[in-house]
């Protein structure tokens, strides 16, 4: 009997400046990196000429900590970000292989939109969108959404239940 080939799908998490606090120290990083679709591009086009499968996105719905007082001033570029639907819908027309993921929370987002975008994103990019799913429990995305307690778990996990079923 033959077994079937198996393929491991490899891709590149983008984050904005890197994983590692100080990559924004190497030479010739550009000063608006995180904030440059030039930046994403190239990290994009890398990816692509390394044959990897996707280009990925992670996001959460707030800025992280911006009230915690023990936040290290030099690292409050961390708090900048783009939309990523935004990043990967540019992405899409600059390249021709690439799968396209990011993160929407169904927490925070309505079914509709969540469907709407990823249509949008599958079809300009020719079918190679794709969605890292999530369910919220953030304590800075329930507060930027004007929650005082995270919502139920069963809550949580009926939005995802809905959204998923709306994609």
């Amino acid at each position: 009997m033959t077994m079937p080939r198996k393929h491991m799908a490899l891709g590149l998490s983008v984050y904005k400046l890197g994983y590692h606090r100080g990559a924004w120290r190497m030479p010739g990083f550009p000063d608006d990196g995180f904030m440059s679709l030039g930046a994403f591009a190239d990290a994009a086009h890398a990816a692509e000429r390394a044959k990897l499968d996707f280009i990925f996105f992670a996001d959460i719905m707030a800025v992280e900590n911006l009230d915690n007082p023990l936040r290290d001033i030099a690292h409050e570029h961390f708090a900048l970000k783009l939309d990523p639907m935004v990043v990967l819908g540019a992405i899409a027309a600059m390249t021709k292989h690439l799968g396209l993921i990011c993160t929407i929370s169904t927490t925070y987002s309505h079914p509709y939109r969540i469907a709407r975008a990823m249509a949008s994103l599958d079809i300009v990019s020719g079918g190679r969108a794709g969605w890292n799913v999530v369910t919220s429990y953030s304590p800075d995305e329930m507060y930027n959404y004007g929650l005082e307690a995270p919502l139920d778990f069963r809550l949580r996990y009926a939005r995802a239940h809905e959204a998923i079923e709306a994609v």
